[in-house]
């Protein structure tokens, strides 16, 4: 049984939050969703290579859905808006390189990870995440989130600084986790709205993290 198929209860849930909207998700929707979390997953823990301490986390929801051609995420495409804004959150004077390793590298040198909450990629709405069954299929992602923040490859520094990259699926996360979110380093960090740095335009707004991270 291959990493992804182990979702199988946690995908009946997505099922049937499609289904609220009168579709379905089809076979071949779950095999270009398999392809896409193979990639990520492997992209995500080779830039773990390039840590040495994790200071700033960025909470987020899951790589971008694209039915075919190349996989877009943060850690494969490094592309706008996303790695706008996380670039100029610590380097608000500098351009964003072309280089994606060398943004890459540059961000990892910082000690900023991204980890995404949800191991689907799908086209989610805003009309979907106000949903019960939205909630529900956070809550029961959680072990794979959870995995990945007490991966021993991360070595997390003792004052990390976390903030939510999206509204909803922030608000999902710090209903999911009331107690707050476990560190392997016994930190426990307390969870609220405030650290939702979503701006306007639906997206991290580099102000906004750079007030949350205490940047500026």
């Amino acid at each position: 049984m291959s990493e992804f198929e182990q979702f199988s209860n946690q995908i009946e849930i997505l099922k049937a939050l499609f289904r609220l909207r009168g579709g379905e998700l089809i076979t071949e929707s779950l095999k270009r969703m398999e392809q896409i979390f193979q990639t990520t997953e492997r992209k995500w823990r080779c830039n773990l290579n390039r840590l040495k301490k994790v200071k700033y986390l960025l909470i987020a929801e899951a790589p971008p859905w694209s039915e075919d051609g190349e996989i877009r995420y943060f850690y494969n495409t490094f592309q706008p808006p996303l790695a706008n804004r996380i670039w100029h959150a610590f380097f608000p004077s500098k351009i964003l390189p072309q280089n994606i390793d060398i943004a890459l590298t540059a961000l990892g040198e910082q000690g900023f990870l991204l980890i995404d909450t949800l191991p689907f990629s799908m086209k989610y709405s805003s009309q979907f995440r106000k949903k019960p069954l939205y909630k529900k299929l956070i809550k029961e992602c959680l072990p794979f989130f959870m995995k990945k923040i007490n991966d021993p490859m991360i070595r997390w520094a003792q004052e990390v600084r976390l903030a939510f990259a999206f509204k909803l699926n922030g608000e999902a996360i710090i209903e999911a986790l009331p107690g707050g979110l476990p560190f392997p380093n016994k930190r426990l960090v307390r969870l609220t709205v405030d650290l939702i740095s979503a701006d306007g335009s639906g997206y991290p707004g580099h102000y906004k993290i750079r007030k949350i991270w205490g940047l500026n």
